[in-house]
């Protein structure tokens, strides 16, 4: 079962290949699921402070470093007051500490670099709960904390949030 958290526009941004039953899928790739194929990131089709929620899985990452505050800065404009942002990114501290245990770059280089067997898999920022905590904060946001993939997700959907090196937080528009 798939559960419904938010009442309104929920949008799934960079959903590859993981469709979201009740969530507009929004990816640059056409998919069937897609609901908005797109390259272009502004959400035009959305007024501001109109979307309920928003969810990334493992996407953040493939945008620029730089861009980051006006990415996060986008999503806090289209959010509502008390939308949430929900964010899965590949956790450095993870990915450091079992690259330490294991002197295995093989078992890092795809959640560090991104798979890269297509134009957009490639990543180009990296994330540690401090880092990503301290950016929601500037841009904006509140209540940042973790969120359970299965909460959101269900039993029945599988993404990279359940990857044992992913970082899974939520953040809340005031």
């Amino acid at each position: 079962d798939f559960p419904k958290l938010h009442d309104g526009i929920c949008l799934h941004i960079g959903c590859g290949d993981v469709n979201m039953p009740g969530w507009i899928n929004i990816d640059a790739r056409p998919l069937a699921h897609v609901h908005i194929v797109t390259k272009d990131l502004s959400l035009n089709e959305f007024r501001d402070d109109s979307v309920s929620a928003i969810y990334l899985c493992h996407v953040l990452e493939h945008f620029p470093f730089r861009e980051l505050q006006s990415v996060l800065a986008l999503f806090l404009r289209k959010l509502k007051s008390g939308g949430v942002l929900y964010l899965a990114v590949p956790d450095f501290n993870k990915i450091v500490e079992t690259y330490m245990g294991t002197q295995d770059i093989s078992s890092i280089i795809k959640p560090l670099m991104g798979g890269q067997e297509y134009e957009f898999n490639f990543h180009y920022a990296v994330f540690d709960r401090d880092y990503l905590t301290s950016n929601l904060s500037k841009s904006g946001f509140i209540s940042t904390m973790d969120f359970a993939p299965s909460d959101l997700l269900g039993e029945a959907i599988k993404d990279f949030s359940l990857h044992p090196l992913s970082l899974n937080l939520k953040a809340i528009k005031p």
